[in-house]
């Protein structure tokens, strides 16, 4: 019935198998009558490493490796570049076993949590440095990292000059920076002759901020109107300096010029007057004598230049009294905003017979 001894094939199977299954037989064999779902499968080894660079620059962030195993990878070539200020991102899964080195000018931060077996740090990027990674003594890879540094802005100061109506200052500059300029400023300072000492002012000078170009242009031209007819120095011959600043906090200043600051334009004399007595008394407070000697002067023939305006007499009468009795700056600045007010009111027509100076506890005001 079996004449080509088929019957002996099951045996052979059963042979080779056991061969095959070597030291595994047992559990082979038992694990057909366990009633339990096979173990998940360890997922593979995975390390990425990146650096991101700050986000005034404007760059994308640079891969250092991508990997999916954990076999050794070889270092790149040469140190890799990135900007000073850049993170460096380093996640290992699993993260068994892992340890980083980091050597050199890497300062650690603070890394967002992560959940399942990861490893995350990363490092603030401020100098050059090295990074080592090592999973059970093994060297995963090995990162030599060089800080390419922020330089500081330039602002170069090329012309100004009085706008067309002469009440404004034009100012014209060229900026240039790695990244662009964040932002400006047109700072104006006394003129002081060498060694003399800092006067004390009532105000502070004036400054304008500067008209930056659109976007992170590391090169333009630009120009700003600045308008300060109103403010307290003008008229006065100051030093004029531009400051810009880049993101990274990195300042420049451009060459220290004098100009003289523009101001409204008074057809009035005595207008005029008053104005300039308004400018030397908050320029130099300690020396309100030689204002109040000024303003006494205007008052010893009134009817020369006052006629029809007795008023404009009254509101010199009422700034005398003020200046001598005033012994605090705030004192000092109501006399100069009072000599402003009057300037105005004669430039416009006011103080006339019609107008009326009245004083008050409460405020000084004028009123027609």
């Amino acid at each position: 019935r079996d004449p080509r001894a088929l019957r002996f094939a099951p045996f052979i199977l059963a042979f080779a198998a056991l061969f095959a299954a070597g030291p595994d037989l047992t559990n082979r064999v038992t694990a057909a009558f366990q009633w339990v779902d096979p173990p998940v499968p360890p997922a593979p080894a995975r390390l990425d490493a990146w650096l991101d660079p700050p986000a005034y620059t404007g760059r994308p962030p640079q891969f250092l490796v991508r990997s999916q195993s954990g076999d050794t990878q070889a270092a790149p070539g040469g140190p890799v570049q990135a900007p000073v200020n850049s993170v460096l991102v380093l996640r290992a899964t699993p993260s068994e076993g892992i340890v980083i080195d980091a050597a050199g000018a890497l300062q650690p931060v603070e890394a967002p949590p992560v959940t399942g077996p990861t490893l995350e740090k990363r490092f603030n990027l401020i100098g050059d440095g090295e990074v080592t990674i090592r999973r059970n003594g093994a060297v995963l890879n090995r990162f030599a990292l060089s800080a390419v540094p922020d330089t500081a802005p330039t602002v170069t100061l090329k012309e100004v000059a009085p706008t067309e109506n002469r009440e404004g200052l034009r100012i014209v500059y060229s900026l240039q920076d790695d990244y662009g300029v964040r932002d400006g400023e047109a700072k104006f300072s006394a003129i002081r002759r060498e060694g003399e000492a800092a006067r004390r002012t009532l105000v502070e000078p004036p400054s304008a901020p500067l008209t930056l170009p659109y976007g992170n242009q590391q090169e333009a031209d630009s120009e700003t109107i600045v308008t300060l007819t109103d403010h307290p120095w003008a008229g006065a011959r100051v030093r004029l300096q531009l400051t810009v600043k880049d993101d990274a906090g990195n300042t420049g200043q451009s060459e220290i010029r004098e100009v003289t600051l523009p101001q409204r334009t008074f057809s009035h004399p005595l207008a005029k007057a008053l104005v300039e007595q308004r400018r030397n008394l908050v320029l130099d407070p300690d020396r309100k004598a030689r204002v109040q000697i000024a303003i006494d002067a205007l008052m010893i023939e009134p009817e020369r230049f006052l006629a029809k305006q007795s008023g404009a007499y009254m509101g010199l009468r009422i700034a005398s009294q003020r200046l001598r009795a005033a012994r605090t700056d705030a004192k000092l600045i109501e006399v100069a905003d009072w000599l402003w007010s009057m300037a105005i009111e004669l430039d416009d027509g006011g103080l006339s017979d019609a107008c009326l100076l009245y004083t008050s506890d409460a405020a000084d005001d004028m009123q027609c």
